[in-house]
């Protein structure tokens, strides 16, 4: 099991997710937009109706099935990337995957005034309170020079589709493609040909019956 960590950062502790035993946006301009004062880490992402053609046209970003992932990762050529909160990776996650998270769990309002009223609407919907992680993009350079000319597949939990549909016109989000994007925008050092979409995410991995550890 493979993490891939920055020394000097504060660590992620909670732990919720998929375990081994489970198996009305607005347009805004494409860029990543800082808040002020002490939430500058925050990243605020765009609609996911501009993230979208960015990641199909712009990045050419493909995807493939979790079955097509794991075959994939019989060779030496690919990297599953786990973008989740390290403390949902820790619980269970695709066997051989590495964390490289993208997002963490919001610990109450200790990273001030957005985060925690982000903290609270979240809590009071019920879903996990989770922010974009600053150490992403140093943590995703880490991992693309320890693993170097590799291809890189991003996973999740739900997994998300880049492919319109009657429900989904734009395609559906998740927190992979948000990753995908950031890093794409962010200019990572790993190159957007490196990058693959994981469709269907890690439930659709755990439904699929392939492999999970702790």
């Amino acid at each position: 099991m493979q993490t891939i960590r920055i020394v000097g950062q504060r660590p992620c502790t909670a732990r919720i997710g998929i375990s081994t035993k489970q198996t009305k946006q607005t347009n805004r301009p494409s860029t990543l937009v800082r808040a002020a004062a002490t939430d500058d880490y925050l990243v605020k992402y765009p609609a996911w109706e501009s993230i979208q053609p960015e990641l199909t046209t712009k990045y050419n970003i493909k995807a493939v099935t979790v079955e097509q992932a794991n075959e994939l990762l019989a060779g030496s050529s690919h990297v599953l990337v786990d973008v989740r909160p390290s403390g949902q990776y820790e619980e269970g996650h695709p066997k051989g995957a590495i964390s490289v998270p993208a997002f963490r769990v919001i610990e109450g309002g200790k990273n001030g005034v957005q985060s925690f009223m982000r903290f609270a609407v979240m809590s009071l919907n019920g879903v996990t309170p989770t922010e974009s992680d600053p150490d992403f993009p140093a943590a995703l350079d880490a991992a693309a020079a320890a693993n170097p000319n590799k291809t890189f597949l991003f996973i999740c939990k739900e997994g998300g589709t880049l492919t319109p549909s009657t429900t989904f016109p734009s395609g559906k989000v998740s927190r992979s493609l948000k990753a995908i994007w950031r890093a794409c925008h962010n200019g990572s050092k790993l190159d957007s040909s490196k990058m693959v979409h994981v469709e269907g995410g890690i439930r659709a991995w755990a439904q699929a019956g392939l492999e999970m550890e702790e």
